[in-house]
């Protein structure tokens, strides 16, 4: 698990001052599922990292930035 990546995804959401659910309502992706991820239990699929930078107008270069 890259735990980094969790981390990286947890600071974009707070940065926007969204909250879990927050995130979940503009990604689609389930709160549980963002728990898991920020928390370093798993990786996002590819599909919901394409629903997560969607959500947060980046690119994935930008979600990836120092965490591989």
């Amino acid at each position: 698990m890259n735990v980094l990546l969790g981390e990286r995804i947890r600071n974009l959401r707070l940065a926007r001052g969204w909250d879990q659910t927050g995130l979940s309502i503009r990604s689609g992706v389930s709160r549980a599922t963002i728990q898991r991820i920020e928390q370093g239990y798993c990786d996002p699929r590819i599909a919901t990292a394409r629903r997560l930078v969607q959500a947060f107008e980046i690119d994935f270069n930008e979600l990836l930035e120092d965490t591989i």
